[in-house]
Order: C-alpha cells, then structure tokens, then sequence
C-alpha cells in the first residue's frame, strides 16, 4: 500500500515557509529596538527611527515627531505620503491624533478618513487630514515611558491593500 503524504507536506513546508518569515521578523524588531535603546542624542533617534520604522513594522513612510515648548516639531522620511512640514509647530492641545498619542500616551491605529473624523471631529482643520482620504493608514505610538513627560511619537504609514 502506498500512502500519499504531498498535501502533509506542503502544509509542512508552508508552515516552515511562516515560521521562518516571524523569525525573521522578530530579529528585524529586535534589532530596531536595540539601535534605539542605544541611540544617545536626540538626531541619532532620530536617524534610527527615520532609516528603519517603516520597513521593520512593514509601512511605507515614517515620521517622528518631538515637542519643544508645548509645540511639535516633526521630520520624516522621503516616502511618506502626508506632509509632515505642515504639522511643524501644532500645539500639544490641538484636536488631532498625534498630539493626543503624544498627551495620553496611548497608541491610535486609524484605518482611513471615517474613522479619523469620527474619533476627531475638530481635526479636519489639520493638515494631514485630506491625505487619509487616499486609503493610506497611520499607526502613531508614543515615544515616551509611561508616566514620564511627554517626548514625542512616532509615526507610520501604510498603503491601501
């Protein structure tokens, strides 16, 4: 008697085929983390974050943005599809996803336009608002330990599936 083992195993090689990409994709965090953890001055954060955020969380553009008295000042990578240079300046308090990451410290994922004007009415008037509309996704998670003085966040973005 012959016994047909083919669909074990592609079900086998597929499930090495996975396990090797979270693998992979573990030491990608790892490293990130790691090159973060080390950066010492504010730029090389910056040079860490902006060189490797979006690849290793799998977007496609990344932004970081800081606060000096009271107000954001952001930079961005090449591929980012918003325009970060108008958010330079936006006020702690402004109604808009950022600065409340960066107030209250808890992550926002906002899948498109709905849902960012539903959670923030009154942040329509920010700059970035009209780009949401394109399908793009944003992810923004604080850069500050819990129960710290806010720093900051990060920001990532990710094309339409």
């Amino acid at each position: 008697m012959i016994h047909d083992d083919t669909k074990r195993q592609a079900r086998r090689r597929r499930a090495l085929v996975a396990l090797s990409a979270e693998r992979q994709r573990a030491d990608e965090i790892a490293a990130f983390s790691s090159a973060v953890m080390t950066a010492v001055t504010e730029q090389e954060v910056q040079q860490v974050v902006l060189t490797r955020l979006a690849a290793t969380f799998g977007g496609t553009g990344a932004a970081l943005a800081f606060i000096t008295n009271g107000r954001l000042r952001v930079s961005s990578d090449a591929r980012i599809p918003i325009q970060v240079a108008a958010l330079h300046g936006l006020p702690l308090d402004a109604p808009s996803a950022l600065p409340y990451v960066i107030r209250t410290g808890e992550p926002q994922f906002i899948p498109n336009q709905a849902d960012y004007i539903t959670r923030w009415p009154h942040g329509a008037m920010v700059p970035y608002f009209d780009q949401l509309d394109s399908g793009y996704a944003i992810s923004i998670t604080s850069l500050s330990p819990g129960g710290d003085q806010p720093l900051g966040a990060r920001l990532v973005t990710y094309e339409p599936s």
